[in-house]
């Protein structure tokens, strides 16, 4: 019999201060010259949005509104990290 997975946890609260974990850009392109992104600063958690897929699982998305602006974007848990973690490193 199979083991029954424990259910996934949020990562972030209301509030935490967040940054975004790097990641390669994508090229759709070749012929175009290479346009470096701008690293966002810290972010704000603001709401939490909890998604299921077709299997039903949960997904954690995230409302940051980062520092500099004045809108909200949504991410995916496994796109931020905690900024003390960042500072440490």
């Amino acid at each position: 019999m199979a083991k029954k997975r424990p259910d996934p946890e949020a990562k972030f609260q209301k509030g935490d201060q967040v940054k975004e974990c790097k990641h390669i850009a994508l090229t759709v392109n070749p012929n175009r010259p290479f346009q470096k992104r701008q690293e966002r600063g810290v972010g704000t958690v603001i709401d939490v949005v909890v998604k299921k897929n077709r299997a039903g699982q949960r997904h954690f998305y995230y409302s940051v509104l980062w520092s500099g602006t004045s809108t909200e974007s949504i991410h995916s848990q496994m796109r931020l990290k905690h900024a003390e973690e960042t500072e440490a490193s």
